[in-house]
C-alpha cells in the first residue's frame, strides 16, 4: 500500500466519542501503581507545582538528546515552566499572604498580576525586592 493510501486511511478512521460510562482512570489493587491525587488543596498544589517543574526538566533533558524532540517539545516545555511559575507564585501568596492580609489570587493566570501580589507579600513582611523588579 502506498504512503498516500496509509495517510488517507488514517484520516477516514471511525472516531468514537467518549461515553458517560467510560472510565478514563482506574484504581489498581496494587497501591504502588496508583498516582496520589492529594485530597487537600495545599498538598495538591505542591504536587502540581513540583510535577510541572519535573515534567519540564525531563522534556529539556530529552530534547538535549534529540533535535526532533527539541522541535516538538519546545512548546510543552515553555507551557510547563510557565505553569510551574504561576503555581509557585500562588503557593507563596496563599501560604504567606494570609498572615499579612494579602488575599490569594486563584482566579487569575496573569503572571504580572501574581508577581505584583507576591511583591506585596514581601513588602508586608518588610522584605525589599532584591532585584528591584
Amino acid at each position: 500500500m502506498s504512503k498516500e493510501g496509509n495517510f488517507e486511511s488514517l484520516l477516514n478512521q471511525e472516531f468514537r466519542w467518549p461515553k458517560k460510562s467510560d472510565q478514563p482512570f482506574t484504581q489498581s489493587k496494587d497501591w504502588e501503581r496508583n498516582a496520589n491525587i492529594e485530597e487537600h488543596g495545599h498538598g495538591r498544589l505542591v504536587l502540581m507545582m513540583t510535577g510541572y517543574k519535573a515534567g519540564a526538566d525531563l522534556m529539556v533533558e530529552r530534547s538535549r538528546r534529540s533535535g526532533y524532540d527539541r522541535d516538538t517539545l519546545v512548546f510543552p516545555i515553555i507551557f510547563s515552566y510557565r505553569q510551574f511559575i504561576e503555581l509557585s507564585l500562588k503557593y507563596v501568596i496563599t501560604t504567606y499572604g494570609q498572615t499579612v492580609g494579602v488575599a490569594a489570587r486563584w482566579t487569575t493566570h496573569d503572571l504580572v498580576a501574581l508577581w505584583k501580589t507576591f511583591l506585596n507579600v514581601l513588602e508586608e513582611y518588610g522584605i525589599d525586592d532584591p532585584n528591584k523588579t
